[in-house]
């Protein structure tokens, strides 16, 4: 159970912290547009100039670049494998555990690391911020450098596949940090839904 949400928590921050938000030949998407599928619905953000980096069966990739040099959000919604769990507190503690030790130290200095149960789905999910120094952050020159990476998520245990869970993000990859990151992850994980849940 540690190790696959340790892999899923890697995961979301390599994706986070690539910093290819417009990645040449990646689709040019309209804000709210609906993406559909058998096990999770997401809607699109809600501002210009995001590009859809990845679309497959388990899950969907957004990416946008920032008004700074080498600035960069990201938004995505995935579905991953779970061990069986028998309580939500197992599930809980197995996401956060996850989360902890998803980070290596020489690559990120995790400056905040918050965790909360979410009890406004029908399913159990907790909430994870982190604001880390990511040392070694690819800037658009090709370069590497040291900067800010803030990420809002919510982990999901999917109500219809009993080992699967779902994360949905937003990030921002900067030298400092981004004033709307919480209304605009907010207004993007309200939109990643599990169909008929």
């Amino acid at each position: 159970m540690k190790l696959s949400t340790s892999i899923l928590f890697a995961l979301s921050i390599a994706i986070f912290a690539s910093g290819c938000a417009t990645p040449r030949g990646h689709q040019k998407i309209p804000p709210s547009k609906e993406f559909r599928s058998e096990y999770l619905n997401v809607v699109s953000p809600q501002d210009d100039g995001w590009f859809q980096q990845t679309a497959a069966p388990a899950g969907v990739v957004f990416a946008k670049s920032g008004l700074a040099e080498s600035e960069s959000l990201v938004a995505q919604a995935v579905l991953f494998k779970l061990p069986e769990t028998d309580n939500n507190k197992e599930f809980a503690s197995a996401v956060i555990e996850g989360a902890k030790s998803g980070s290596p130290p020489e690559r990120y200095e995790i400056i905040i690391f918050d965790t909360k149960l979410n009890n406004t789905r029908p399913y159990p999910c907790v909430d994870i911020h982190t604001l880390a120094i990511d040392k070694k952050a690819l800037t658009k020159s090709g370069s590497r450098e040291a900067m800010q990476l803030e990420i809002i998520a919510i982990y999901c245990k999917h109500p219809a596949l009993e080992t699967t869970g779902f994360m949905a993000g937003y990030s921002h990859r900067g030298y400092t940090r981004y004033p709307n990151i919480t209304s605009e992850s907010k207004q993007f994980i309200h939109g990643v839904l599990v169909p008929n849940h």
